[in-house]
This record gives structure tokens, C-alpha cells and sequence, in this order.
């Protein structure tokens, strides 16, 4: 997710919409201007963002309960850290299966993604454990 997260971002600041209001281009596309739609669509087709989406929601249908614990740990303790270092990821909140999900909007955090990635990415692969499965 990192990987493909980073040329997205990349490719829209070579774009000139480094700043484009993720969250709106998930929740309300349509009502984007076209230069910034054409912008995300061509940077899609670089990084490959919406099929890495895909596959992390695919991997996440039909996890064991310990699956489950592991991975909440994780993103709990990741949240945690990211917070410490800028980005707010917002209330974790649980799909139908128990799985958490941050709330927060997407947005300006998300353009150190990488960095807090580095930063936090080793907290919550301890915090889950093996039973993670990712």
C-alpha cells in the first residue's frame, strides 16, 4: 500500500494537485473539476492505488477472529503513533466483522504517509504479531 500510496502522491504533485482533497475524490468525484478528475484517473493508472485498495479489502473479507484481534492491534497501535507525529487518522470504527477502519478524512497527513509509514510501520507489526496476517 505504501509503495503504490507514494507514486499517487507523486504523480499529482508532478500534476500540479498535490493538494486535491482525497476524501472528495473518494466521496463526491463527480463534482471535482475535470483537470483534477483527469489528474487522478491518470495517476490511478500509474500507481495502481485503487487495485492495492481492492486487494487489501479482498484480504480483509473472511478473517478468523484472531485475524481480526491482530490486525486491530496493529492499526490501534499505529494510529497511536501517527498521532504523535502529525496525522490524526480519527476514531477507529469496526466494520460488520470487528475489523477496525479509521474514520479521519483523507488529506493533508496523508502527504507524509510515507514517513509516518517508516516511522510507525514497526509498531504496528509488533503490536499485531504474527496472527496479522497482511
Amino acid at each position: 500500500m505504501g509503495d503504490s500510496f507514494a507514486t499517487f502522491r507523486e504523480c499529482l504533485e508532478r500534476e500540479g494537485h498535490a493538494d486535491a482533497d482525497l476524501q472528495k475524490a473518494v466521496t463526491d468525484f463527480e463534482s471535482m473539476g475535470p483537470e483534477v478528475r483527469d489528474a487522478l484517473a491518470r495517476c490511478n493508472n500509474e500507481s495502481g492505488i485503487v487495485q492495492t485498495m481492492q486487494d487489501l479489502q479482498k484480504e480483509s473479507e473472511n478473517l478468523e477472529p484472531n485475524e481480526i484481534e491482530a490486525r486491530n492491534r496493529g492499526l490501534k497501535a499505529f494510529a497511536k503513533c501517527s498521532k504523535k507525529h502529525g496525522y490524526d487518522m480519527g476514531e477507529l470504527k469496526p466494520n460488520s466483522d470487528g475489523l477496525l477502519s479509521p474514520s479521519g478524512a483523507l488529506g493533508d497527513g496523508l502527504k507524509d504517509l510515507d514517513k509516518i509509514m517508516d516511522i510507525c510501520g514497526p509498531d504496528a507489526a509488533e503490536a499485531a504479531g504474527e496472527d496479522a496476517n497482511y
